[in-house]
């Protein structure tokens, strides 16, 4: 909800619908359930939703997780690595 939001305040609601449709094409789509819940809850990360993705990184044997804010992720099981990061190692 929170990316949608943004898109349509920056590009505009049909750039916005076009970008959704992108992502559901190109991308897995995880499922939250309340087992990512608890484990996010027990992770020693500073913010809840951040835990919750590392949480589904676990899950979904995520080998990264590309994110501008790695430093959110200190403790996260899971390494973040920022897009620039992640592009020079692959």
């Amino acid at each position: 909800p929170n990316m949608f939001a943004t898109l349509k305040q920056y590009s505009g609601i049909q750039q916005a619908n076009d970008m959704i449709d992108w992502f559901l094409a190109n991308f897995e789509i995880a499922t939250l359930d309340k087992a990512i819940f608890v484990a996010a809850r027990n992770l020693p990360l500073a913010d809840f939703e951040d835990a919750i993705v590392a949480c589904t990184a676990v899950q979904q044997a995520c080998d990264f997780i590309i994110t501008r804010h790695t430093g959110r992720f200190s403790g996260s099981p899971v390494p973040a690595a920022t897009p620039e990061e992640y592009l020079e190692r692959y």
